[in-house]
């Protein structure tokens, strides 16, 4: 359990911040596995430009939306409620051990283009709740990582790891009023929902911008 703990804080305080020194956008995505205007923000909005955008921005994936928590003790486990009902609970909690897999393995830019070509993948299928392995799977995972993920799903660690994403959701708002929310460095902005291009290259300096901003 201390080992959990002590990786659980490496994951906090490391997730990221090796991004790629271009980076000039936080973007921070607080959403649900099941959540259907989750589901577009990353297929339609995030996803589509990611490829063109990610040298300009630093990703941060915070799966838990409005779910809530009780802590267990000897004689129960950790109960976790849901918006979308325990599936929900299961998906989140498979992606939080999927980000933390791939943090474990990569850093960096790869560590954000891995992360978010997972979660798309993920979000993009008939059953996101269950589709977290082969996505993760599918996207080039090595083996380790794949029994990292595996084994994380199966223990405490992952129940730490899903906490640690509510923390990260409360912190941000303690009642969070819309799924999913998006801050713009630091700063909640509900324009992003839609049109998420447009607001990140208003954040690049307009002689930097990419040629997807023109078109935006």
């Amino acid at each position: 359990m201390a080992r959990h703990f002590a990786l659980l804080a490496a994951f906090c305080c490391l997730n990221y911040v090796t991004a790629q020194q271009n980076a000039v956008v936080n973007v921070d995505i607080y959403y649900e596995s099941l959540c259907p205007d989750s589901i577009y923000f990353i297929t339609k909005e995030l996803a589509p430009v990611y490829d063109e955008l990610k040298s300009f921005m630093r990703v941060n994936l915070v799966p838990f939306g409005k779910a809530s928590w009780v802590l267990g003790d000897r004689r129960r486990p950790t109960e976790f409620q849901c918006q979308h009902g325990p599936s929900e609970c299961y998906g989140n909690k498979a992606q939080a051990c999927a980000l933390y897999a791939i943090q474990q393995s990569t850093t960096g830019e790869q560590q954000q283009h891995q992360s978010v070509k997972v979660v798309n993948c993920i979000m993009s299928s008939r059953y996101p709740a269950r589709a977290t392995a082969q996505c993760a799977q599918d996207n080039g995972l090595s083996q380790q990582s794949l029994d990292v993920l595996k084994n994380c799903m199966r223990g405490d660690l992952g129940d730490q790891l899903l906490i640690n994403m509510g923390e990260r959701t409360k912190a941000f708002e303690s009642r969070i009023s819309f799924v999913p929310s998006i801050a713009i460095n630091g700063v909640k902005n509900p324009s992003a929902f839609r049109n998420f291009a447009r607001v990140v290259c208003n954040e690049i300096p307009q002689d930097q911008r990419p040629e997807v901003c023109r078109h935006v």
